[in-house]
């Protein structure tokens, strides 16, 4: 019993002492050390050392920024752990949700002793700072202790090719934004007796004593604030205010993930082989300066693990070793230079052996040290039903369409990429408007020839289809850097192949006659938005799936990340048919072009084949950069088509004897357009604010889908995208180009049918009635349709090239040379095919109907709200979810929950309003494809009942007097 009541006196004797402030008197609190037993000696020590650092902080107010993570969030527990009782914390950081979480742990672990109050702050703004102070809680604004531990650092790069984004960033945060939170609370501070109390803790780095290569930006700032905290300790010398610095070398925190840009892959590389700090090690130290002897600073102090002597001077444990050997999966360490080490994850047959795996990775390994990239002999490889060793989480090593990845293995990718394309994009410096971009010439920004001249040909999503030994020498930033590089266009291409792609208002007068002006306006002005919002919705789920690791390279790769596999192949033949369609489409109209220009003495067929033939050689274009060009081309020659027409209307009556063939009288009251029997003459124009016939349902939808296909275009914007050099671009480019559209749409289109009434011709440069204009009209039509058609053909071939030759038939890729022998040759085989399957329907007005109905509708209208409900019912069940994340270190994916309750959290818990909306949106454009389709298939019956209206004869559909003597 002696040894304890020594220890209780001795315990009541600390109690007094502590409070002299004293050191002999601490000291002699253990005078009668020797009087215990060794261990209870020790745990006296230990209770003691807690209780006079609780004394001391007990009744403070402690202030530490950074705190959602590493060092701060293990020093705010510190505090809290070592007093206990009558403690304020006032955590703050920019992730408040962070902070509600560490103020509840700190409650489950140490009671109500300890307020915390978390602080929603950025230490960059100086308003936010500025205001800090004042909007505190009156308890909370007797600061004692401020630690200044919010910081950051910001890629790796060196001069010249630093980001001046990173620069302002972590010069903001690491020296202005420590500034700004010392000149906040020191007059706290000054406003003590004896000059001033408290303490200003500032957490430096091992960085600012030395630099080292990579880190200039990083190192400056951290050798600021050690300069910094020198001059102000020696400021404050008159008072008892302590200037205490904490310089950390290697710890493990967020800290390099956020250098890499949130690559946790990259960041576990810098630690691995190593035994770094925790953040709990440096919590210690700030904890143990802040509880001294008021009398006592601890004023620099460097805390470095027992590998590292520098910043650039650390041991790396040899040699590489296999932590972990399970379900056939081998986690293998390399470590060639000693600073850095990457880690890979190769998968070995069932039945390969520890010795086989062994000298795998020993190839590997001795590669590596030699620098080369891994390979391996083929007798060296396992045998029977194995399979060379390939990795299994680099994004290289997956398959084009691998059902294994997952949504939150592209999210995370394509988070990554979208902050490398805004990094890129600072670096190029200010960005322009799109009127700019429209009218100047190359961007500084575009390349100026092809890249593959001075490159091999850059591996593409497509390469996957190589052999294995291959895809294993592709690195990471091989293939980051390939995806890159076919990503040349520019907002200004995608303008004109946006325009390109949708503006066709020759059929615009035609639909407003047999709407009339109020339907025709309104109908037009309502399909050019949600044309447009439809485009919005294609664009943010593209952002939040494509990325470099893993391209989207059309439609069906978004529908494949959302809804799986068989929606990509229903959505690829949908969309395979609806270019081929369109194609022929082009082919018709342009082939009617050109018989009226031969004043029907050219065989229509023959019209048809040479437009056809042209195609040929047009359609060897393989890439959209190259179009470019080609589709400001066809911009302006529709806008000179469109300036020629209207004058000519002006001052020349309609086409009278064309109407019977495709008019808007003709479709909804035929009655309108048919001459006096006894005079000849043609009713006079006519003009209708409202629907012309309400009882002819099929002539008001037929001009209603005339609308919803002027309009028809998104089928493309995944192309134009997956092109981009800045896909964030897009948004401003399609929004620019749909409003062109609709104030070409809607000038063009009145001013038609205000001219010619219900003769407006559904294509109206051919309802001109002077034959000499009709020939200009057609004529440059003709350029700029074939123009359009190679689009389509292009996107189209490259569709069935990707989904059919490549992924069932093994089809090379197209950057090979036999895939361009195959491209050159499949060209004309489309073109051909197109035609055929147009030219069996007899009826172009209906042509285009069916195209609306069964096709355009499904991809501008139908498709992107069903794709927005998906993305968005996976993103927040992902974002919704604390513990659901993936990790690229090991491929691995953790989730909460999965099957239906998890789409109905991700349904419910995510913007369900716009939910609803999507939802309501969808079904409406079905409805309206359906009534549209119904209409389409009765316009169709009656135009198969004439046998001549086709083109595999010699009759051209608009020669009146063929059809008359027929």
């Amino acid at each position: 019993m002696y040894p304890l009541r020594a220890a209780a006196r001795s315990i009541r004797h600390l109690s007094r002492a502590s409070t002299s402030k004293s050191f002999p008197a601490f000291h002699s609190a253990f005078a009668y050390r020797s009087a215990l037993e060794p261990s209870v000696q020790h745990a006296v020590l230990r209770r003691a050392m807690a209780s006079a650092v609780a004394k001391r902080l007990e009744g403070k107010t402690i202030v530490i920024t950074g705190a959602s993570s590493g060092i701060g969030y293990s020093t705010a527990k510190e505090f809290a752990r070592s007093s206990p009782k009558n403690l304020k914390l006032i955590v703050t950081a920019r992730r408040v949700d962070r902070l509600e979480q560490l103020a509840k742990e700190i409650k489950e672990e140490v009671g109500d002793g300890v307020k915390v109050l978390p602080v929603k702050l950025d230490v960059s703004n100086p308003e936010e700072v500025k205001n800090f102070v004042p909007s505190l809680p009156a308890e909370f604004q007797d600061i004692h202790v401020l630690v200044n531990n919010a910081g950051l650092v910001k890629g790796v790069a060196q001069a010249p090719d630093i980001n001046p984004d990173d620069i302002n960033v972590m010069i903001s945060t690491n020296v202005t934004g420590l500034i700004n939170m010392t000149q906040a609370i020191l007059p706290i501070f000054k406003k003590r007796d004896e000059g001033g109390r408290g303490d200003i803790i500032n957490v430096g780095s091992i960085a600012g004593r030395e630099a080292y290569p990579g880190g200039s930006i990083y190192c400056a700032t951290k050798a600021f604030v050690r300069s910094f905290t020198d001059a102000l300790r020696k400021e404050l010398i008159s008072t008892r205010i302590r200037v205490i610095e904490i310089d950390p070398g290697q710890v493990e925190t967020e800290f390099s993930i956020v250098r890499y840009y949130g690559d946790k892959a990259k960041a576990d590389a810098v630690y691995a082989g190593c035994e770094p700090l925790t953040p709990d090690d440096i919590a210690e130290v700030i904890v143990f300066a802040a509880s001294r002897r008021e009398n006592v600073v601890i004023a620099d102090t460097l805390i470095f693990p027992s590998h590292q002597g520098s910043p650039t001077h650390l041991h790396h444990r040899y040699p590489y070793k296999i932590p972990h050997r399970s379900n056939n999966f081998v986690a293998v360490q390399f470590s060639p230079t000693g600073s850095l080490i990457s880690i890979d994850t190769v998968l070995l047959a069932a039945n390969t052996s520890d010795s086989q795996a062994w000298k795998v990775l020993s190839k590997t390994f001795i590669m590596l040290l030699q620098g080369q990239q891994s390979a391996m002999d083929p007798e060296e490889q396992p045998r029977g039903d194995a399979s060379p060793p390939r990795a299994v989480i680099k994004p290289q090593h997956r398959r084009l369409h691998d059902p294994d990845v997952t949504f939150e293995e592209y999210h995370y990718y394509a988070l990554k990429t979208r902050e490398e394309e805004k990094a890129a994009a600072a670096s190029d410096g200010p960005t322009t408007t799109l009127w700019k971009t429209l009218f100047r010439g190359r961007s500084a920004s575009q390349p100026t020839q092809d890249e593959s001249q001075n490159s091999p040909p850059p591996p593409t999503g497509d390469q996957t289809k190589e052999a294995t030994a291959n895809r294993l020498e592709i690195s990471d930033e091989e293939w980051t850097n390939a995806s890159r590089m076919m990503r040349t266009a520019t907002a200004g291409a995608c303008f004109y192949l946006i325009t390109t792609d949708i503006l066709g208002p020759y059929g615009v007068g035609f639909a407003m006659g047999t709407l009339g002006w109020g339907p025709g306006i309104a109908l037009y002005t309502v399909f050019g938005f949600m044309a447009g919002y439809s485009g919005y919705l294609l664009w943010k789920a593209f952002l939040g799936l494509d990325s470099h690791e893993f391209p989207v390279r059309n439609y069906g790769d978004l529908v494949f990340r959302i809804y799986g596999p068989y929606a990509r192949h229903f959505v690829n033949v949908l969309q395979a048919l609806l270019l081929l369609l369109i194609l022929g489409q082009v082919i018709i109209l342009e082939g009617q072009g050109i018989s009226q220009v031969s004043k029907f003495r050219l065989c229509y067929s023959v019209c048809c084949v040479l437009f056809v033939i042209v195609g040929y050689f047009i359609g060897q274009v393989r890439t959209l950069r190259n179009y470019g060009w080609l589709a400001n081309t066809a911009v302006w020659i529709n806008l000179l088509v469109i300036f020629i027409t209207m004058g000519v209307m002006a001052h020349s009556p309609p086409n009278y004897e064309i109407s019977v063939l495709g008019s808007a009288g003709g479709a909804v009251d035929p009655a309108t357009i048919t001459p006096d029997p006894r005079t000849g003459i043609y009713p006079a124009i006519i003009h209708y604010n409202g629907n012309p016939n309400p009882h002819s349902l099929i002539g008001s939808i037929n001009g209603l889908l005339q609308g919803v296909f002027a309009y028809g275009g998104a089928q493309l914007f995944i192309e134009f995208m997956a092109e981009m050099k800045r896909p964030h671009d897009f948004i401003k480019a399609m929004w620019g180009a749909q409003f062109f559209i609709y104030t070409v749409y809607l000038v063009y289109g009145c001013y038609v049918y205000y001219f010619q009434g219900q003769y407006a011709y559904q294509i109206s440069y051919q309802g001109v009635s002077l034959y000499g204009f009709q020939v200009v009209g057609d004529m440059l039509a003709c350029v700029s349709g074939l123009i359009a058609a190679g689009l389509y053909g292009n996107i189209g071939i490259k569709v069935f090239y990707n989904n059919v030759l490549m992924d069932i038939l093994k089809a090379p890729p197209l950057t090979h040379r036999r895939g361009k022998i195959l491209w050159a040759i499949i060209v004309p085989l489309w073109w051909s095919i197109a035609y055929v399957v147009a030219a069996a329907i007899p009826d172009y007005f209906g042509f285009v109907s069916v195209i609306s109905a069964t096709t355009v509708i499904q991809f501008t209208y139908s498709f992107p709200p069903i794709l927005a409900l998906g993305y968005n019912i996976k993103l927040y069940a992902l974002k919704t979810s604390a513990g659901d994340e993936f990790d690229p270190t090991t491929g691995t994916v953790t989730r909460q929950d999965t099957g239906v309750r998890r789409w109905v959290r991700g349904l419910i818990k995510g913007p369900w309003h716009w939910n609803i909306l999507h939802v309501l949106y969808a079904i409406g454009a079905l409805a309206t494809a359906g009534l549209g389709l119904y209409a389409a298939i009765e316009g169709m019956i009656v135009a198969f009942e004439i046998p001549q209206v086709n083109a595999f004869t010699c009759v051209s559909p608009l020669d009146l007097s063929a059809q008359g003597s027929s």
